[in-house]
This record gives C-alpha cells, structure tokens and sequence, in this order.
C-alpha cells in the first residue's frame, strides 16, 4: 500500500461497558496534510494515540470497567487496510461500575460550513455523577467541550510527526472521493443526554 499527501484515514475505535453484550464504537475521519512518513503500522499508531489522548483527558466521565477493546484504521483513499491494536490502550477512571444504561450518552458535533457535512460522537456511557437531571453538570460539560475542542484540532502524529485534518469524507463506491474539514471553533457539544444510534451489521446505522 502506499500512503500520500492528501491520503484520507478512518479509524473505528470500540469500546468495552459494563454490560458484556453492549460495545461502543466512534468512527474518526482525517486527512493528511503533511506527510513525513508513510509507514502504515505509524500512521495507525499516530491515530490509536491520538484517540487515546483524548479521551485520557476526560478518563474521570468514565467507569473502570470502560476499556479500549479494539482499533482499527482504514485508507478510503485507496480502500486498504493499514493497521489495528490498542496501543497503550484506555480504561477509564471514574471508579465504580456505572449503572447508567449504556445507550446514553453525551453528543459532541464537530461541523463543516456545508450542511450535512457534520461528524456526531456519542461519547458514553458516562458515569452517572455527570448527568444532573439529564444534563451534563458543570465539570462534565467542561470535560466534554475540551474533548470537542481537541477533536476539532488539526495535529501532528506521536510517532511520525505527519499533520492530520479532521473531517468527514464524501464516500463514493467505498473510496474517498472529496473531504470536508472539521472547522475549529464551530463544534458543539449537546448538555442533554442522548440516545446513541444502534450500528447493525450490513445494514449501518439506524
């Protein structure tokens, strides 16, 4: 495979809960911008570690039994595999086993100046001190809107130093053909709780 300036990467990372049978995934798009090395196993840990970051910084939302299962990153560009694993992996922080359900969440929207062009993450189940009445408490909502200014940034990778645009790309017959970028400063984050999407196998999401 060979991995290029202007390259479009997804990674899907999933998550353990408490509850066996329920796992929860985000699907994270980039773009790179500047390309200093093109060794797929890095790019793959540039991405798992910038994942990983994030959501380290909001570890405390999170129960002990909440781990990084599985990553995996894709090239759209090309539709070639390009690496998987946990890296240093996740678990959170915020002690005892939630009892939340498992389908709320927090929504965290990342936005393009076109409309339609909108990146959702459903970052839960959060424990359940972070919800007052629905809405995330105040230092939750803080957590939530660092992690929406991180996911909104442009970075460079841990391992390769390569820049990365965050995004939504334009699908077309399984490859990449168009990319809209993720602006800084014009995400949100929805305070009330939300019910996350279910993926079905073959079908997507519903």
């Amino acid at each position: 495979m060979t991995i290029v300036n202007g390259t479009v990467l997804r990674t899907v990372a999933q998550f353990k809960v408490a509850d066996e049978a329920t796992r929860v995934q985000n699907v994270y798009s980039w773009k790179i911008t500047d390309l200093v090395s093109a060794v797929a196993a890095d790019v793959h840990s540039d991405l798992v570690a910038r994942i990983i970051a994030m959501m380290t910084a909001i570890d405390v939302l999170f129960d002990v039994n909440f781990t990084l299962e599985t990553c995996r990153t894709t090239d759209l560009t090309a539709r070639e595999f390009v690496g998987d694993g946990v890296g240093a992996g996740f678990t959170g922080a915020g002690g005892a086993v939630n009892t939340a359900p498992a389908q709320v969440a927090a929504l965290v929207l990342g936005r393009n100046l076109k409309l339609g062009f909108t990146s959702r993450k459903y970052i839960g189940p959060v424990v359940a001190a972070a919800f007052s009445d629905g809405v995330l408490a105040g230092g939750a909502g803080v957590l939530m809107n660092n992690y929406k200014d991180a996911y909104e940034a442009i970075f460079a990778g841990a391992v390769t130093t390569n820049t990365y645009q965050p995004g939504v790309p334009v699908i077309v017959a399984g490859f990449a053909v168009a990319f809209n970028e993720i602006l800084a400063g014009r995400g949100t984050v929805i305070q009330t709780a939300r019910t996350m999407r279910t993926r079905i196998p073959a079908r997507g999401l519903s």
